[in-house]
């Protein structure tokens, strides 16, 4: 049995959500976003995440 050197971490696409949604390109922008930021604000996060996948709508549903 191999050693673990260092801890690996998922990246954000790799986490899973509990059961919950799937870990769609705008969630996972969604949290890289926040995860970067410091305590943005909603106009920051929905520029980071259009940022990183193009379009999205910034209303909840």
């Amino acid at each position: 049995m191999g050693t673990m050197t260092e801890l690996q971490t998922p990246t954000t696409a790799e986490e899973p959500l509990g059961g919950g949604p799937l870990v769609t390109a705008a969630r996972a922008a969604l949290l890289e976003t926040v995860r970067d930021g410091d305590h943005l604000g909603v106009d920051a996060i929905v520029s980071g995440v259009r940022d990183r996948v193009g379009h999205i709508s910034p209303r909840s549903s």
